[in-house]
């Protein structure tokens, strides 16, 4: 998947990188929900690092069968937002 690379920083209510701007989150009457939106779209490139991340060791440490365990949840969850966050149909 391709997305701007580097560390995204929230500038007031915006999102951008040294070097790109991407995001304006002043589209709304309430600010603590513009600033939590920054705050969320500049995590999001390490948040979906470790969700990719975590799913591979889940599949690794937990149980053998992928269909049972208290773990699906987690692994079903992980996926789900993996496959959006790549554009992919999400069941």
């Amino acid at each position: 998947m391709n997305y701007t690379k580097g560390e995204l920083r929230k500038a007031g209510l915006r999102v951008e990188t040294d070097k790109v701007f991407i995001a304006d989150c002043n589209q709304s009457d309430n600010l603590n929900e513009m600033d939590a939106n920054a705050h969320l779209i500049s995590a999001a490139p390490d948040m979906y690092e470790a969700c990719k991340k975590t799913l591979l060791l889940l599949q690794y440490i937990t149980t053998g069968d992928f269909e049972i365990g208290k773990d699906k949840p987690v692994r079903d969850l992980l996926e789900k937002v993996i496959a959006k966050a790549e554009g992919k149909e999400v069941k």
